[in-house]
């Protein structure tokens, strides 16, 4: 009992965001992703309208992001969290039982609105107040849990073989929920940044010379470039989410086999994402988060090349967009807080996710239309090499226009 009083309180909170990071990927996305071709073949609908309704999810978490976070910085990420998980979930119950279009998408809608404010967002925020210099690493610990989520496609997939993506959704919804809700009370403000910032709420602009508000934070080169850099990662990382598992099966993977890949690519981030963040935390982080995009270029190459019969394309992909995802990861939310300070990070994050919404809207869409005309995603791979690529640009020049010195 001695020991457990020492260990720092931000650590709870660490765990707590390793745990609802971990339910939160494994059934929204990857439990998600792995129903895409049954939701196709039972209800025949088009690609295009099953990746309409999950970039609606992008789309609605985009667009209150900045809302999200301004509630997150007013009321605190307790309570947030805990309303965004029983947003989510309600979403979630809609989703299983959906019959009609417009059904899925309502359920999209309200399940983003939980995203929004929900147990990512509201953690993060929180970790942000509780660390400083070991924040990558702590930040990292947290997103440990969306890497452990893909090893959730090893559940998935059995009970979806032997019940349906119906039930095995709603089994899944219930987990969340029973999962998440606990670990939101764990959540609490730092008293000693409470004791130490008092916040004119008023006064939007600049709060200190280390503290930036959201008005003045808009008026810097570097948070538009670091926002169409989180645009260019999110482009990519929606479309990856949502078709990682249907491009490899038309590619010619068996259901086991891609349940393997999936696995592997969630194992290799757990140590990817620690290490990532130990490593930021003595090279900089952002100059590690202008690299991640360099590696997840690579990655799309290996994956657009990929075929059951050659080794060593897949492990291309794995191997290099896993590292790149990890150190993107470890890094990006930790990158706003040295730029512009932690005491309105949640809005100026939130800000920045309602442009790189464009993104995640456009990449799941865009390669759901290619496969519909093509019966293929390798245009979509072909589009994504340079393209997520050019991120390393857009935080290199953000560095160079940074409000403080990187």
């Amino acid at each position: 009992m001695t020991n457990l009083k020492k260990i720092y309180y931000g650590w709870y909170i660490a765990l707590s965001g390793t745990i609802t990071s971990f339910i939160s990927l494994a059934v929204l996305q990857i439990g998600h992703g792995a129903f895409i071709n049954d939701i196709y073949e039972e209800l025949s609908w088009s690609m295009t309208a099953i990746s309409t309704g999950f970039s609606i999810r992008v789309f609605g978490a985009g667009i209150l992001s900045p809302l999200g976070g301004y509630l997150i910085d007013k009321f605190g990420p307790r309570i947030t969290c805990i309303t965004g998980t029983t947003l989510t979930f309600i979403g979630l119950i809609l989703f299983s039982i959906m019959t009609q279009l417009w059904v899925f998408y309502l359920s999209s809608i309200i399940i983003a609105v939980g995203m929004s404010i929900g147990s990512h967002n509201a953690i993060t925020a929180s970790i942000m107040h509780w660390f400083d210099k070991k924040r990558g690493f702590a930040y990292s610990f947290s997103a440990t849990g969306r890497a452990l989520g893909y090893i959730g496609i090893v559940p998935i997939t059995i009970l979806l073989s032997n019940y349906g993506w119906r039930d095995t959704s709603l089994y899944a919804s219930y987990f969340f929920f029973i999962v998440s809700l606990p670990a939101s009370f764990v959540i609490k403000p730092n008293p000693d940044l409470e004791n130490k910032l008092q916040i004119n709420t008023k006064d939007e602009k600049r709060i200190s010379d280390n503290e930036y508000g959201i008005t003045d934070a808009l008026k810097t080169p570097a948070f538009w470039f670091l926002a169409f850099a989180q645009l260019i990662y999110s482009f990519g990382n929606q479309m990856n989410l949502v078709h990682q598992q249907p491009a490899l099966k038309s590619i010619g993977y068996s259901l086991s086999a891609v349940a393997l890949i999936v696995t592997i690519f969630g194992g290799i981030q757990v140590f990817g994402r620690l290490g990532s963040g130990w490593i930021g935390d003595r090279i900089g982080r952002s100059f590690l988060l202008m690299i991640s995009f360099l590696l997840m270029g690579v990655g799309w190459i290996g994956l657009l090349f990929a075929t059951p019969e050659v080794i060593f394309f897949i492990t291309l992909y794995l191997l290099f967009y896993t590292a790149g995802q990890s150190a993107h990861t470890a890094t990006d939310q930790t990158v706003v807080a040295d730029f512009f300070g932690i005491t309105r990070f949640a809005t100026i994050k939130g800000s920045m996710q309602l442009i790189a919404l464009v993104g995640g809207i456009t990449g799941p869409i865009m390669a759901g239309r290619i496969y519909d005309i093509y019966g293929s995603y390798d245009i979509a791979f072909i589009i994504l090499c340079p393209v997520v690529s050019l991120g390393t640009l857009c935080v290199f020049m953000a560095r160079k226009l940074s409000p403080k010195n990187y």
